[in-house]
């Protein structure tokens, strides 16, 4: 049950982020407008959660992020977190992940 609770915390968190994001540059943004959006990649969104990560699709690449790691999608190099794996399909993100 804590798990799950940190797993919906960090997904609402990392929504939150990006409407403050969208919010910011003064973009109105419907939900159908949202769905073209992150058609584009240009807003992360969470796949699934494989074991203590959260798999994260943003800007093409696939990132497996763990939980409680905090992300600034649009400021930080995600990839150089640590504890982040990066792969180009979320089938070879998942077979970097540790076991």
């Amino acid at each position: 049950m804590k798990q799950y609770l940190l797993v919906t915390t960090i997904f609402i968190l990392t929504l939150s982020a990006c409407y403050d994001v969208q919010a910011k540059s003064k973009t109105a943004t419907s939900s159908a407008q949202v769905e073209s959006v992150s058609n584009g990649d240009s807003v992360p969104i969470q796949i699934r959660v494989v074991g203590h990560y959260n798999i994260v699709k943003f800007k093409g690449a696939f990132y497996a992020c763990p939980h409680g790691q905090e992300v600034n999608w649009e400021i930080d190099n995600v990839a150089k977190l640590p504890g982040v794996f990066v792969a180009d399909s979320e089938n070879h993100l998942i077979a970097k992940l540790p076991r």
